[in-house]
């Protein structure tokens, strides 16, 4: 909608016809013939990071950095804040409120493709108006169809996606600008706009400043008359320029890491320790499985986005675009790769995470360029017969059924995706984590009975992995804004977790020790080994029938030696409770 403000004769779309409406109607409508949306978190990083964070505001009922638990702590918080939101609006936490969020993003970047694709198959075809928005249209359904940038509904509320959809849209107002010139101070204006936006929720929008610098300096110097590069320099950063600052002396915690700070990664010693053997080690086992990745990841879609990008590059009208895709791609891959070797060191887990952002971008990008080169060769064909083949009754027929059956698609794959993400039956999850997030809620309303001191709840974890005690601290929180920390301490055989304050890590015995500590008040036992099962028969007298792992064990009351057994999942339905 931003470029088609800047000039109605060109942009101007039939409101009905345009992705906004339409995808906007579509999703909406899907969501309620489901009877609404779900969202069940399931990835570590919601739990320690992102959710995590916007709950703890939402209960908070203000941005507390000192007070929120949080695995890093000067990580910009735009899209946490973004996510409480609605929470403070309506005074009730529920992650169902937020699960489509990325879908509104995406669906605001889609429809800038839609537009600038639109408006250059007006000036280089003969299509008439119809004949256009429906091949513009078969175009983004195509898109869609095989997820250049993902498909319609994102799986996840991590940061990826709002960084794709940030990127990839300063990449199309660049193409926009790069073909309608007249209106390229605005659409620089509406790129400001758009990176800071993606700064605010993660400093990787910082590898997109160098590209848009060399294009706005490409930009004055094709037309001077243009805009003073002063202007076109305010309008790319003046905003970005207001959030770094705002976040440095108002937001931020005084002592930053190079999470929010990538100075940090190129002082001088650091800098001399890339050339380490330890850095060359690492930088080889990241590009191995860099290529790992990029082979087995829709390798099809990157060699024909490759294509198109470099078929692009030998046009004069957007070679530009190219030069900015492609310098974006390299600083940010560079910087992931500097990260990897001075922080990450040789944990890989997240190369696929974050190669995605730039990848997806390509994807989009590159496909779209390698569309509108084609049609533009075909259609300089001197007999004329392609423009003919083009503008034909049977072509427009062709044209609106593959429409139809994309659209058919799209609102299969959006029912699919919307139901999966409030029960994760579709997506891979961890083993137990719908029984453990219905287990955690249920033992919120068994903290009523210690109105009067402050519960220690013990989890038996044989694997120990800290996901099943975040998912715990998540779960615990009230869902009433402003409401609080609840007053519990949480711990298990290895770590601690004490609300309201971050983890600490405790030496404590091995699996299995026994007799249970006398301040433990509530046992949740998550995962056993044969010693537990055994040792938790013996402290409920054989109380609990079948499995303990079944059970919350709570002390029958202060001092006494024995639990009592409470069902983990008195009112689930598939293993869900109703409590939110």
């Amino acid at each position: 909608m931003m470029i088609r403000r800047q000039n109605r004769q060109i942009f101007a779309v039939d409101t009905i016809a345009h992705p906004i409406p339409v995808f906007t109607v579509g999703v909406l409508a899907l969501a309620g013939f489901q009877g609404g949306v779900g969202y069940i978190p399931y990835l570590s990083d919601e739990f320690s990071h992102w959710i995590g964070i916007t709950r703890q505001i939402h209960t908070l009922g203000a941005l507390d950095i000192d007070a929120i638990a949080h695995g890093v702590p000067d990580y910009l918080v735009g899209w946490p804040l973004l996510m409480a939101y609605p929470g403070a609006i309506v005074g009730t936490y529920d992650e169902g409120q937020i699960a489509l969020l990325p879908t509104v993003l995406h669906i605001g970047m889609l429809a800038m493709v839609f537009d600038v694709v639109r408006a250059v198959l007006r000036t280089d075809t003969k299509l008439s108006e119809k004949q256009v928005i429906l091949f513009t249209w078969l175009g983004l359904l195509t898109l869609l169809g095989i997820e250049a940038s993902g498909q319609l509904v994102a799986r996840n509320l991590l940061t990826e996606p709002p960084q794709v959809y940030g990127m990839t849209a300063i990449v199309v107002l660049c193409m926009a600008a790069c073909r309608f010139p007249d209106h390229a101070l605005h659409l620089a204006g509406h790129a400001g706009i758009v990176l800071a936006s993606p700064y605010i929720i993660k400093i990787t929008a910082l590898a997109m400043i160098p590209a848009l610098a060399i294009f706005a300096v490409w930009l004055f110097r094709r037309d001077v008359n243009n805009a003073a590069l002063l202007h076109l320099g305010l309008a790319y950063f003046g905003l970005m320029a207001l959030a770094l600052i705002s976040w440095k002396y108002f937001g931020g915690p005084t002592d930053t890491t190079e999470y929010s700070n990538p100075a940090r990664l190129l002082t001088p010693s650091r800098l001399a320790n890339l050339a380490s053997p330890e850095s060359v080690h690492i930088a080889k086992l990241w590009f191995a499985h860099l290529w790992d990745y990029l082979s087995a990841y829709k390798a099809p879609l990157t060699l024909a986005a490759l294509a198109g990008i470099i078929w692009a590059g030998f046009d004069n009208r957007w070679r530009w675009v190219v030069i900015v895709l492609g310098l974006f791609l390299l600083v940010y891959m560079a910087a992931f790769l500097l990260y990897q070797v001075e922080s990450w060191k040789l944990w890989f887990h997240s190369v696929q995470r974050f190669t995605r952002v730039g990848l997806r971008a390509m994807h989009l990008i590159g496909l779209v360029l390698f569309g509108l080169m084609t049609l533009e060769a075909l259609s300089r064909r001197s007999d004329g017969g392609f423009q003919a083949l083009l503008v034909s009754s049977r072509t427009r027929t062709i044209v609106l059924a593959g429409v139809i059956a994309l659209s058919l698609f799209q609102g299969f794959q959006g029912h699919r995706r919307i139901a999966d993400l409030g029960t994760r039956a579709v997506q891979s999850t961890q083993e137990g984590t719908l029984t453990t997030r219905a287990g955690a809620l249920a033992l919120r309303s068994h903290l009523n009975a210690f109105d009067e001191s402050k519960p220690k709840i013990l989890m038996i974890n044989a694997s120990h992995d800290r996901y099943w005690m975040e998912m715990l601290f998540l779960y615990l929180l009230p869902s009433e804004f402003a409401a609080g920390f609840p007053d519990v301490a949480i711990t298990d055989n290895l770590i601690s977790w004490y609300m309201p304050k971050a983890r600490t890590v405790t030496p404590r015995q091995p699996p299995g020790w026994f007799p249970v500590p006398a301040d433990i008040d509530i046992i949740w036992p998550l995962s056993l080994s044969a010693t537990d099962r055994k040792n938790l028969y013996r402290v409920t007298d054989g109380e609990c029938t079948g499995d303990p792992a079944h059970y919350f064990l709570v002390r029958q009351h202060r001092g006494a030696a024995t639990f009592s057994c409470r069902w983990k999942l008195p009112d689930g339905v598939d293993g869900v409770p109703a409590l939110r």
